[in-house]
């Protein structure tokens, strides 16, 4: 598994692939940063005026979610190393990318001073974008409103919200992770032009999901920026009211333990792909292979058995013709 996981021969050491630069440091925070802006913007804000309709709308609040952080990933995905919104979603990226299987998309993620800088600077741009979002809310529902902040649903325990966040924030990291591994190895070169923006749908409409049920669960956050945000600027700490209880919590350790549950189960699931699957793989491969091959040998066994009085000629068939006489004997 560790030759896998490619920690032998220097994992941490390793340099830029020939021909790749670093993500510019400064457009990167400035897309993170408008991203992030985006998505709280509008995710918050389908939550802020939901007290103003006649009846709680879920529909309304799933796809204000779902596009707007598909918007906001397809938009920031624009500028390379870019698109991740969610500071859980780099914070799993950059754990990803230590370990990550050929070939490699996140390289500057952990070689020399990126390590550090990249993640860092991307959840702080994330978390300035959150801020002024809500500071944007502010001016447009007023004093009075918590902004959209998540909230634990009537009649819904904390618990269930928490496992919620739990399992929105699995689901959410498995998309990723299983999107960028797997379309990875069918089109590099499409990965190499377009990234993260890749995901832009299949996270969306995921959250999008997500959303609709999850709105009066736990407001369907996934994201410590989307809480901490509205709830800094509109003072509503603790808003269930029960000072014994206080929940804001699990819009944070809720997301944490997602991630951990997800990238345990990318590597078991990869894990035994490497040791089941592609070892299967191998061994139809090669049986295909074989199979030309003593097919080639019986051809050209009939061709010299008919030319006898003649002189002999050799017959090269082309590899279809082959095919397809191994498609008739097997």
């Amino acid at each position: 598994m560790a030759e896998y996981l490619n920690i032998e021969g220097g994992a941490f050491k390793r340099g830029p692939p020939s021909g790749q630069k670093r993500p510019n440091i400064w457009a990167g925070m400035l897309a993170e940063f408008f991203g992030s802006l985006l998505f709280v913007l509008v995710a918050a804000g389908a939550g802020a005026i939901q007290p103003s309709l006649s009846h709680p709308d879920s529909v309304l609040f799933a796809l204000a979610n779902g596009f707007g952080l598909m918007a906001a990933i397809w938009i920031s995905a624009s500028i390379p190393g870019s698109g991740q919104i969610n500071p859980v979603v780099t914070i799993t990226l950059w754990i990803y990318s230590f370990f990550e299987p050929e070939p490699k998309r996140f390289w500057w993620f952990t070689t020399g001073w990126g390590t550090l800088y990249y993640p860092l600077l991307w959840i702080f741009a994330q978390f300035v974008g959150a801020i002024v979002a809500a500071l944007l809310l502010l001016a447009i529902f007023g004093g009075g409103s918590d902004l959209g902040r998540p909230l634990v649903g009537p009649g819904f325990e904390w618990g269930r919200a928490f496992g919620f966040e739990i399992i929105g924030t699995t689901i959410i990291l498995g998309v990723h992770l299983y999107f960028i591994w797997g379309y990875g190895r069918i089109s590099h070169e499409k990965w190499e032009k377009k990234g993260l923006k890749l995901t832009a749908i299949p996270v969306g409409l995921t959250h999008l999901v997500l959303s609709a049920i999850g709105a009066f669960i736990s407001s369907a956050s996934f994201n410590w920026w989307r809480h901490f945000g509205p709830t800094v600027i509109s003072n509503t700490w603790n808003a269930d009211g029960d000072p014994s209880r206080n929940v804001d919590w699990i819009w944070y350790v809720g997301p944490i333990g997602g991630a951990a549950v997800a990238l345990g189960s990318f590597w078991l699931v990869l894990f035994l792909y490497k040791r089941i699957v592609e070892p299967r793989v191998d061994l139809s491969t090669n049986s295909n292979n074989n199979q030309k091959i003593y097919v080639r040998k019986q051809m050209n066994r009939k061709s010299k058995s008919k030319s006898k009085s003649k002189s002999q000629e050799y017959v090269d068939d082309s590899d279809d013709e082959v095919d397809e006489h191994a498609d008739n004997l097997f």
